[in-house]
């Protein structure tokens, strides 16, 4: 029959079917399967967290997502943060959530080296009361990143309309001013951000 031989036993089989001789049998050896013995089996080697995930001991590429880590951590350290102005102007002070926050985080690892990548645009509204008189506003960053490690961010103010005129120069100074008042004590929580952030 076409596509179909015997074999020496005088089964038909496929003529795909290679039988092995009597000497090369001989050659392999027995191989029948072995139960592993638990002591054989190789110890696992403890991970090594540059390389990431235990099973990526060879340190191929790996990704982890950590936006919703971020994102919750961006709001523990830059609301309800707060600024007593000198000469006792008054305080002013981060409200309890951030506003129109956007972006994503992964810590990607490869070859033995980890990166923390991360970039976000967010707002943050503030209140003011400055002798007696009350104010609000918002800082929007446009860029919290990777690349912003230096503590140079690019932050605008937006001072809310029913702020009265005499505190408008108070938050010019303590707010606007990215040397003085509410912005250094922002940049230095997104500095303890970034440590946390690398521990991870």
């Amino acid at each position: 029959m076409r596509g179909y031989k015997k074999t020496s036993d005088g089964k038909t089989t496929s003529y795909f079917h290679t039988e092995i001789s009597a000497e090369a049998k001989k050659l392999i050896g027995d191989i029948t399967p072995q139960k592993i013995q638990d002591g054989a089996a190789a110890p696992i080697k403890p991970a090594d967290p540059s390389k990431g995930s235990e099973w990526n001991q060879a340190g191929t590429y790996e990704e982890k997502g950590m936006t919703s880590w971020c994102k919750k951590r961006l709001a523990e350290a830059l609301c309800d943060v707060s600024y007593e102005c000198p000469d006792g102007l008054g305080t002013i002070k981060t409200k309890g959530s951030l506003k129109d926050e956007k972006g994503d985080a992964q810590i990607s690892s490869s070859r033995g080296k980890r990166r923390y990548i991360f970039d976000f645009s967010l707002g943050i509204e503030f209140e003011a009361t400055i002798k007696g008189e009350k104010g609000s506003g918002t800082l929007k960053f446009a860029e919290i990143s990777s690349d912003c490690e230096d503590g140079e961010y690019e932050v605008t103010m937006d001072v809310g309309s029913d702020t009265p005129p005499s505190v408008r120069p108070v938050l010019d100074s303590f707010v606007k001013n990215s040397s003085q008042g509410l912005q250094p004590l922002l940049f230095q929580r997104l500095k303890g951000f970034v440590e946390d952030y690398k521990k991870q």
